[in-house]
């Protein structure tokens, strides 16, 4: 279905990705050409230039079908060793099947042209003494006559299209049925052109092995498609590969966006830069749109959204997950991932948003990420659904292990916690006071009681926090009760003294602000062993409370005045 798809809307994306929003001919694409070789209207030879200062300028060419130990000459354009037949071991055999070629496009076309440029080539082609010396085999070389390129002519272009549909190679192609457009005519065995995935280029289907062929047919027969076909969903990606924010490169893996209009900007800039406009815009569009079915029994959806991720080695390109869904639904799924993890930072500021990598780098200590870890991610984000439990459990140790809660630690957490739940999402951004779940408060009288410690003592070594962070999240039913004692029978007295007239007021108000938390969980007692997901609000409920005292803090520049308690409230 993702091959049918991207060859319909082929058309589309490759207008869009043009500077003149052209579709490039059949058989054409955009290359790098290194060499001009200038000649006269009769075929003369007029001069050599150099194109590559910035490595080339790119211009839309005849391509042939891969060649790896095949000599196989591309039309009118090609590489130096067989446009010249210079500077190869094999010049003298890739220049005959060049020229070859060539006399047989103008045989067939009688464009004057490449009629020139056919006189030229049997007259010797350029003279040793104008042959640039920092040409190089590779080097791609092309021809002019009088200023043109006889491969924009229209004659010539019909010829290779005609010539390519029917032969590959030199050989006749089979005939069969198109698995993508359906139709029956000639059929590839070797795709026209591969797809650039990263620093790779490799066919899409690609069969090498007998244990991959079936009833007779030989490499790709075994999955047989249209040379258009093939043409129109390799070109199709590529172009979204090479255009801005419409591919998103994870490791080893790249996804690509597009819609039936072209390619779709809007995904990438979220998931990747997580640019404040391109978010600010996704959070302020309507939610009531129009188009959206009322019903999905009573109205057909319609799918304008396509997603795709693939790999590739030198072999070829998998697809290894891909997606359908409409455009605004997927808006729907973005608009709730990014409000499920929007949380206020460390010192109680504005809320962030993280992208995919940073999200991911926030579960290991080097900040670097497994393969699977982002995918997962973007999958989560472009589905709408929760990530991974592996993930939130990751997060979890991690946070035990480094005994704190950073900024994308907690905004992971709670997206794990409320994707589906939007109306929890948003209470979670900041602290909630009226939050009764258990986990939830244990969290915050953990941060109060480190603030405690903190009051009496100051800038110790060895906090409650790094003795008892670790226990305190899986079992605070056995942790909490220790430390409140030790704060009621060492920390309080200790702030009373400090504080001199104003002791007892503080005192008085760390007290009541306990016994609101108190009040807050069933019958006073404290949960025993937490789950996975118990666990993960003890720790946001930790990280909101240190969050607000660090606000108020900042607010104050100061302790707590005679009429605040040591959480910075008001007493009244």
């Amino acid at each position: 279905m993702i091959l049918q798809q991207l060859y319909a809307d082929s058309e589309a994306i490759l207008k869009a990705c043009t500077v003149d929003g052209k579709v490039p001919p059949p058989m054409y694409d955009s290359v790098l050409v290194q060499w001009e070789v200038q000649l006269t209207a009769e075929g003369r030879f007029s001069g050599c230039i150099n194109l590559g200062e910035k490595g080339g300028l790119r211009k839309l060419v005849p391509y042939n079908y891969g060649r790896s130990v095949d000599i196989v000459p591309n039309l009118l354009v090609d590489t130096a060793d067989y446009a010249l037949g210079i500077l190869d071991k094999n010049a003298s055999k890739k220049h005959m099947a060049f020229r070859k070629l060539v006399a047989e496009c103008a045989a067939a076309t009688g464009d004057i042209q490449v009629q020139a440029v056919e006189k030229f080539l049997k007259g010797g082609g350029v003279p040793p003494e104008h042959l640039p010396r920092d040409m190089e085999a590779k080097h791609r070389v092309m021809f002019t006559v009088g200023g043109r390129m006889p491969s924009e002519g229209e004659k010539v272009r019909q010829f290779w299209d005609d010539l390519t549909a029917r032969e590959c190679k030199g050989k006749k192609k089979a005939q069969g049925n198109c698995l993508i457009t359906g139709q029956h005519g000639f059929v590839e065995s070797i795709l026209p052109c591969e797809i650039r995935i990263l620093r790779e280029s490799a066919p899409l289907i690609s069969v090498n092995e007998a244990a991959g062929c079936s009833y007779g047919f030989e490499q790709a027969l075994n999955g047989a498609v249209s040379r258009d076909a093939a043409e129109g969903f390799t070109k199709a990606l590529n172009a979204l590969m090479r255009r801005n924010n419409t591919h998103l490169n994870v490791g080893d893996m790249t996804y690509v966006f597009w819609n039936r209009q072209g390619p779709d900007e809007d995904i990438a800039a979220v998931l990747d830069q997580s640019d404040p406009e391109q978010v600010k815009r996704l959070l302020n569009t309507p939610r009531d749109i129009k188009s959206r079915p009322a019903s999905r029994e009573t109205r057909q959806i319609p799918v304008d959204f396509f997603a795709a991720a693939l790999t590739g080695n030198k072999t070829r390109v998998v697809f290894r997950d891909w997606l359908a869904l409409p455009k605004w639904q997927v808006e729907d799924n973005l608009h709730r991932w990014v409000q499920a993890q929007k949380i206020i930072s460390p010192v109680g500021d504005a809320e962030g948003c993280f992208t995919v990598y940073k999200l991911a780098a926030a579960l290991y200590r080097d900040r670097k990420f497994r393969k699977a870890d982002v995918p997962a991610l973007i999958s989560a984000a472009l589905r709408g659904s929760p990530p991974p439990r592996r993930l939130l459990a990751q997060a979890v140790g991690r946070c035990r292990i480094e005994h704190r809660v950073r900024h994308e630690q907690a905004a992971l957490l709670k997206l794990a916690l409320t994707i589906t739940n939007e109306e929890e999402a948003s209470s979670m951004s900041a602290l909630d006071e009226t939050n009764t779940d258990s986990a939830y408060v244990a969290g915050r009288l953990l941060a109060v009681l480190e603030d405690i410690q903190y009051q009496a003592q100051g800038k110790l070594n060895n906090t409650i926090i790094d003795r008892f962070f670790s226990a305190a999240t899986a079992t605070p039913g056995l942790i909490l009760p220790i430390l409140l004692r030790n704060a009621e029978k060492a920390h309080l007295p200790k702030i009373r003294r400090k504080n001199g007239p104003r002791g007892w007021m503080i005192y008085n108000g760390i007290k009541n602000r306990l016994g609101r938390l108190h009040e807050l969980l069933p019958a006073t007692s404290y949960p025993p062993a937490l789950s996975l997901e118990e666990q993960s609000r003890f720790l946001l409920g930790y990280y909101l409370q240190r969050a607000a005292r660090a606000k108020k803090t900042e607010a104050s520049e100061s302790e707590p005045s005679e009429n605040q308690d040591l959480e910075g409230n008001n007493k009244e």
